[in-house]
């Protein structure tokens, strides 16, 4: 598993606007969102920002801290492929590879998605 500090962001400077991160909150019972590229808001409609999944724990949208879990028990990448329907875009299809970055200490405490419509 690649540790936070091997991720260089000038790397990914022209795939920024299609990244987000996530900080994993208190062992995965909670996700913040650290960072939202530009073209990810533009295409569900909002910056989700320094928000908390459980802010919004009533939302359509709420099954993707499913899906984070999932990345975290694999401790590995993984790849979806999803409608934005929980963002009432349910034809825009955006394919996602996930991937989980450690710690100093080597413990899972991000997640790093990059997104692209399809």
């Amino acid at each position: 598993m690649p540790r936070h500090r091997d991720m260089r962001p000038g790397q990914l400077k022209e795939l920024t606007p299609y990244v987000y991160v996530l900080n994993i909150l208190d062992d995965g019972a909670d996700f913040s969102v650290r960072f939202m590229g530009s073209a990810i808001v533009q295409s569900i409609g909002a910056d989700y920002t320094n928000a908390k999944i459980s802010d919004s724990a009533d939302h359509p949208s709420a099954w993707r801290a499913d899906v984070y879990r999932e990345v975290m028990a694999r401790k590995g990448p993984m790849i979806t492929a999803v409608d934005l329907g929980d963002f009432e875009r349910e034809f825009t299809k955006t394919e996602c590879i996930l991937l989980p970055l450690a710690n100093e200490a080597g413990q899972l405490a991000m997640i790093i998605c990059a997104a692209a419509q399809y």
